[in-house]
C-alpha cells in the first residue's frame, strides 16, 4: 500500500492531488492494490472519514449548520440594508442642504468658486451611489429563491458586494463630513476641521476591524471550496526514459 492508498483511506485530498502532478507515474499508483486486493476506489468506499467529519457528525448536524448559515445570511443582510438605507438618507440631504446655503439672489451655492466645495460635491454623491447599490444587492439577497446552487455562489458573492459598498459609502460619507467643516472653518478655527476629521476615522476603522473577518472568511468559503480538488499544472517529476 502506497502512501497515495493511505491518504484516500483517510480523507486526506490534498495529498490525494499530488497524484495529478507526478506524470505517468499515477497510472501505475492509482491502479496498485494492496494486501486485501483493495484499490484506490475501494478504499474510498470502505472508508468512514469519522476523524475528518467530526466537526459534523451525521446529516442532522449538518442540516443545522445550513439552517444556521441561512439564518445569519438573511439577518445581516436585513440589518445592513437597514444601516445603507439610513445613509442613503443623510446623504440624500446633505445635497440640498450644503455649507454655506445657497446665495439668495441667484441660488447658487456660496462657496461653489472654493476646490474644495468639489470635493464635497463628489464625496457625497458617491456616498449616495455606493450606498444605493449596497442597498440593491442586500435586496437581492432577501428576495433571492435561496436554493441549493445559490448558496454556492451568487449569495455570497452579493453579501461580498454589499458590505464591500456599504464600506465604501462610509468611507465617502465621512469624507463629505471632514470637507464640510473645512469649507465652513477654513480661515479661523482650523482645528475643529482636524479635530472632526480624526474622529471620523473612527467609525471607517472600526467597520473594517469588526467585518474584516467576516469578509474574509465568506471569500474563503466561497472560492476556496472551488479548487478543492482540481488538479494542480505543475509536476513533480517525469519519467525519463533514456
Amino acid at each position: 500500500m502506497s502512501i497515495f492508498h493511505i491518504a484516500v483511506k483517510y480523507g486526506h485530498e490534498g495529498i490525494y492531488n499530488l497524484l495529478n502532478q507526478i506524470g505517468e507515474t499515477k497510472v501505475y499508483i492509482t491502479t496498485r492494490k494492496d494486501g486485501d486486493g483493495n484499490n484506490m476506489l475501494h478504499l474510498a468506499g470502505m472508508s468512514t472519514m469519522k476523524e475528518r467529519l467530526a466537526d459534523v457528525s451525521g446529516a442532522a448536524l449538518q442540516m443545522q449548520r445550513e439552517l444556521l448559515w441561512f439564518k445569519w445570511m438573511k439577518d445581516t443582510a436585513s440589518h445592513c440594508m437597514v444601516v445603507a438605507t439610513l445613509i442613503a438618507t443623510m446623504v440624500f440631504a446633505a445635497a440640498f442642504t450644503i455649507p454655506g446655503g445657497y446665495n439668495q439672489t441667484d441660488g447658487i451655492p456660496v462657496f461653489y468658486r472654493k476646490p474644495i466645495f468639489i470635493d464635497f460635491v463628489v464625496s457625497n454623491a458617491m456616498s449616495l451611489f455606493l450606498s444605493s447599490t449596497s442597498i440593491l444587492a442586500f435586496l437581492s439577497i432577501l428576495t433571492s429563491r435561496f436554493a441549493e446552487r445559490d448558496f454556492v455562489e451568487t449569495l455570497p458573492i452579493k453579501l461580498m458586494l454589499g458590505i464591500s459598498t456599504l464600506f465604501l459609502s462610509i468611507t465617502a460619507m465621512m469624507i463629505s463630513f471632514s470637507v464640510s467643516f473645512f469649507i465652513l472653518y477654513n480661515k479661523e478655527m482650523k482645528w475643529i476641521p482636524i479635530l472632526l476629521s480624526v474622529f471620523a476615522l473612527v467609525p471607517v476603522l472600526l467597520y473594517v476591524v469588526l467585518q474584516y473577518l467576516v469578509l474574509v472568511n465568506v471569500i474563503r468559503s466561497t472560492y476556496g471550496s472551488k479548487y478543492l480538488f482540481e488538479p494542480k499544472k505543475q509536476i513533480l517529476f517525469v519519467n525519463h526514459r533514456v
